[in-house]
C-alpha cells in the first residue's frame, strides 16, 4: 500500500521555473506532465517490494564540517519518515570529503560552478552533498523535465544541502521530495496540476498535488 501512495504523491506536473526571491530557501526544478507520466508507467512495470533501496553517498564539500556524524544521524532519521512510503536510504559508510570552498548559493545558480564540483565526485548514485552556507538557500536538487529513467547518471543525482547550524531532517527530507518528483504545495503558477493551491485549503479538490487523488 505504501508503493501506491508514494506513486500517487509522484503524479505532479510541474512548472519549470522557480520563483527567486528573497524567501527562498530551495532552488529545485520540477518535471513536466511527460515526466508525471513516465513516473505512473514505472507503476506497473516495476517490481514492487515493500521497501524501495535507494544507495546513497555523504559527500563533505565543506571546511566548515569536521562532523559529519549529525547529517549520518538526519538520514537516518530521515529514513524513518520514508520507510512509511516504502523507500529506504542505503548510505554508503565510506563519506567523500572534496576540497571546495564555494557557497550553496554560488552553486546552485551557476552550472559552471555546480559541474565543476560534481566532476569531482562522480557518482551514479542519489548523493547528498554538504556545502558553505550562503543568504538564500538552505538546500536545492536538480531533476529532469522528462525521461525519469534518466535521472541517476546523468548528473541529476545530487542533493545539495547547506551546512547552516539549523539545517534538520526537514531540508533533507524537503529536497527528497524534490528529487522523487515532488514539488512545493503552495505557489503562485496559473497553469493546471501545478503549486496554486491555497493556504486556506479552500482548492485542495482542484488545484496543487491532491487533484490527482
Amino acid at each position: 500500500m505504501g508503493f501506491y501512495l508514494l506513486f500517487l504523491f509522484f503524479l505532479v506536473a510541474c512548472q519549470n521555473n522557480h520563483p527567486e526571491d528573497s524567501q527562498t530557501i530551495c532552488a529545485s526544478q520540477f518535471c513536466n506532465a511527460q515526466g508525471k507520466n513516465e513516473i505512473l508507467a514505472t507503476k506497473d512495470k516495476a517490481y514492487t517490494p515493500s521497501i524501495i533501496q535507494f544507495p546513497a553517498n555523504l559527500v563533505i564539500a565543506s571546511p566548515n564540517t569536521n562532523d559529519y556524524s549529525k547529517y549520518i544521524k538526519i538520514i537516518d532519521t530521515l529514513n524513518t519518515k520514508l520507510n512509511k512510503s516504502g523507500i529506504n536510504i542505503l548510505l554508503n559508510p565510506n563519506i567523500l570529503r572534496v576540497n571546495q570552498k564555494k557557497s550553496i548559493d554560488r552553486i546552485g545558480y551557476s552550472d559552471k560552478i555546480r559541474k565543476e564540483l560534481e566532476s569531482k565526485i562522480k557518482t551514479k548514485y542519489l548523493t547528498f552533498v554538504i556545502v558553505p552556507s550562503g543568504q538564500k538557500l538552505n538546500g536545492f536538487t536538480y531533476t529532469l523535465n522528462q525521461n525519469f529513467w534518466y535521472y541517476l547518471g546523468f548528473g541529476y543525482n545530487y542533493i545539495y544541502i547547506s551546512d547552516n547550524p539549523n539545517v534538520s531532517v526537514a531540508t533533507f527530507a524537503h529536497e527528497t521530495g524534490h528529487f522523487f518528483g515532488l514539488q512545493h504545495t503552495f505557489g503562485s503558477s496559473s497553469e493546471q496540476f501545478t503549486t496554486k493551491e491555497s493556504i486556506l485549503e479552500n482548492n485542495c479538490n482542484t488545484e496543487g498535488d491532491t487533484t490527482h487523488l
